[in-house]
This record gives C-alpha cells, sequence and structure tokens, in this order.
C-alpha cells in the first residue's frame, strides 16, 4: 500500500540517494543539496510503501514576477522516482498532493524544468520559458573600451543583496522572475562542486550596474576548458561591454563560452565574428495551479472595463479548475466567479488550463492559440485578453 506524506528529517538521506542516483548529482553535493530541502520540510512530499521511499519531491515558495506585480509560485524540484518504483503514477500522486497544498497555500502558479515535455504537459504544464543557448569563442567578442564601467571580484555571499537588486533592476523587463533570498543565492548561484565558480560586479565608478557568474570547467565532449556564463545581468548598455570584455580576456585560456541569454537579447553587434552558435532551448515550464487566483492575484490595465466567460478544461491533478468561469475586469483588477450555467454573455473563450498558462504568460496572443485549435472565440474575446495578458518576454532563469 503506498503512503504520500511529507518528509521528515530521518528521510532526507533516502531522499538524497535518490536524487543522486536519478539526476547525477556529484556525492559531495547531496548533504548540501538534502541541507537545503531540509528548511523546507513543509513543502516536500514522498510516496512511501511499506516503510521504503520509492519517489519524493519538494518545491521552493517563490514569488514571481507577472507584470509590475508578484504572485505566489511554488518551483517544483527534484521529483524522482527509484527504477523499481517506477510506470506506477506515483509522480503523478506526488504533484496532486502538491498541487493542492499550493492551492490551500494561496499559491495559483508553479513552475518546473521537465525531465520530459508531454509527462507534464498531462498535469496542464505548459512550455513558456525559452531562452537562447550561444556557444562562442572569446576572441570572437570586439575589443572595445568599456570605461567608466568595469568588472570587480567580489564575495557573492557578503554582497547577495546588492546581486538580488540587480537581478530584479534586470528582471522587470520579464515575465517570471523570481524574488531569491540569502539561502537561495548560497545554494544555486554561489556555491560551486564540480567547478570554478567565480562572482563579477559591474560597477560604473562605485555604481553597481550589472554581475556576472563564471564556471570554469571542462569541456564534456573534447574535455578541453570552457568557461560557462551562470547568469549574467546588466542594467545599463555599457555594462554589458564591461561583461564581454571580462569573457573575452579569457581568450588565451578556453576555447569555448557557453551562455544562455533571454531570447530578445543578441550579441551580433558586440562581435568581430558574428558566425554564432545559438540554439532556442526550452527552460521550464508554467501551470495554473489555481485559474481563479492566479487571475486575481495579478494587475490589468486601469482602464479594462470587461467581462468573459472562460469554459475551461481543467487536468486531473488540478480538477477544480474544471468548469464555466466568469471574470471580470474593473479598475485594474479581475474579479473570477464559478458559474454552474451558461450566462448570456456574448465574449466566451473554450480553452484548458494549457493554453491559459501560455496566454497569462504572455507567449502567445489569442490569434496563435486559435490557430493552433488550443482556444476558441466568441463577441470581443480577442480584444479583451488582448489587453488583459499582453505580448512579453518570459524569462526565468532559475535551477530549482
Amino acid at each position: 500500500m503506498i503512503k504520500i506524506r511529507q518528509l521528515q528529517r530521518a528521510d532526507l538521506e533516502a531522499y538524497g540517494e535518490l536524487c543522486r542516483y536519478c539526476f547525477d548529482m556529484p556525492p559531495e553535493y547531496v548533504p548540501f543539496y538534502t541541507a537545503w530541502v531540509g528548511n523546507s520540510l513543509s513543502h516536500t512530499w514522498g510516496a512511501f510503501s511499506d516503510g521504503r521511499l520509492g519517489a519524493a519531491m519538494w518545491y521552493y515558495p517563490f514569488e514571481m514576477r507577472v507584470g509590475d506585480t508578484f504572485v505566489p509560485m511554488g518551483g517544483v524540484a527534484a521529483v524522482a522516482t527509484a527504477p523499481e518504483s517506477r510506470n506506477g503514477g506515483l509522480a503523478k500522486m506526488l504533484m496532486s498532493r502538491a498541487h493542492r497544498q499550493m492551492r490551500a497555500e494561496g499559491r495559483p502558479l508553479a513552475a518546473l524544468m521537465p525531465f520530459k515535455h508531454q509527462f507534464y504537459a498531462r498535469m496542464g504544464y505548459a512550455d513558456v520559458f525559452f531562452m537562447h543557448e550561444c556557444t562562442l569563442a572569446p576572441d570572437q567578442i570586439a575589443p572595445r573600451d568599456a570605461a567608466p564601467f568595469h568588472a570587480r571580484l567580489i564575495d557573492g555571499e557578503r554582497e547577495w543583496r546588492t546581486l538580488e537588486e540587480l537581478h530584479q533592476k534586470y528582471g522587470a523587463q520579464y515575465f517570471g522572475t523570481v524574488r531569491r533570498n540569502a539561502l537561495y543565492w548560497r545554494m544555486r548561484y554561489l556555491a560551486s562542486h564540480r567547478e570554478i565558480k567565480r562572482v563579477y560586479l559591474i560597477e560604473r565608478g562605485q555604481t553597481p550596474a550589472g554581475f556576472v557568474i563564471t564556471n570554469l570547467g571542462k569541456d564534456e565532449t573534447t574535455g578541453k576548458p570552457r568557461l560557462a556564463v551562470a547568469q549574467a545581468v546588466w542594467t545599463e548598455r555599457g555594462a554589458l561591454d564591461a561583461i564581454l570584455q571580462l569573457l573575452r580576456s579569457h581568450r588565451d585560456q578556453v576555447p569555448k563560452i557557453i551562455w544562455r541569454l533571454p531570447t530578445d537579447t543578441w550579441l551580433y553587434d558586440r562581435l568581430v565574428d558574428p558566425r554564432l552558435e545559438v540554439s532556442v532551448k526550452p527552460k521550464m515550464m508554467l501551470k495554473l495551479v489555481d485559474f481563479r487566483g492566479a487571475l486575481e492575484q495579478r494587475s490589468y490595465p486601469a482602464d479594462l472595463d470587461a467581462q468573459v466567460l472562460f469554459e475551461l478544461r481543467g487536468d486531473d491533478t488540478s480538477p477544480w479548475n474544471d468548469g464555466r468561469w466568469l471574470v471580470r475586469w474593473q479598475g485594474g483588477h479581475a474579479r473570477v466567479r464559478h458559474s454552474r450555467s451558461a450566462t448570456r454573455v456574448k465574449n466566451v473563450v473554450r480553452t484548458d488550463i494549457q493554453a491559459m498558462a501560455i496566454l497569462y504568460s504572455g507567449h502567445r496572443r489569442t490569434a496563435d492559440l486559435e490557430a493552433a485549435g488550443m482556444m476558441s472565440l466568441r463577441g470581443d474575446a480577442h480584444q479583451i485578453l488582448t489587453a488583459a495578458f499582453p505580448r512579453a518576454v518570459p524569462y526565468i532563469d532559475e535551477w530549482f
């Protein structure tokens, strides 16, 4: 018999070994990771059979930027199932339980890095977060005087607040930026177990204008040194030049730099050789765990005064989303109520919770979703939803 319950501190060793097997975690990283999980035991779930842990997961309680507001979100992490326990629905049981808890907490959004996109698509998750993975040689970067900007090596743990302030300024232009605390910075961005990590603050004079975190390691294919940009942000264009000149300074040390960037960022005008290798990579998936909460907790244009009836198909890990929902926008807010019967509303949308995640994020507009057969609209629903959910660039540079 399967028992689903929250993990206890005594379960962390078994969870660590499960994560080590499923995700190829370095042995020295496992206690570091499980110590982090131990700070959030109320957001963990495990599936046990005869007292043995067969599968487990947890989520980090974030707040995610949605337009000019922040909405509570669960960052789903390390959904791991032992080989002998797979194909029995344990992961789905855990996800269902986590979704119920998120809803009870007033946390209407969830995001995750999928091991298989179709697996989580069946649970209502949608691909909205993409990035450009750029591969270039350091000597491709054009030499340029970046003054008055310069890079300063810092202790990231001591100056994490400055890093977070810059992260938020940079992230204000994107859907999906999350708020980070000191523990999250330390565990996910400032610690390294396989590579040499450095944190540089980019300053104009003594004013912070950006940062770059680099990882120096070995290329998995060639075994040669390579430099990876773990994260970089800039609040002024000159700060980007300083970051690039710092990367260029590695030209006699590494043959390759790997840098994952938002899909609206291009480097061609800063290269002497524009033959840049760029691939589009899916990063994370988004889910509206609670349709009502997701719509009511974000802001809207103050002059939007309209209503739409949503005929929504949920999924079986969040069945409460299923049904008819009447949404009224007024004064910059949305009021959502369940409608048990069809009402005389001329503006009607028929769709599912996955398509709503795509629209909600600004990744696609209603016309795109209708053309793809993911949404049908009647009346003035096109215009209303275009105003309510403006086009945006979803970008989340997290590793939970």
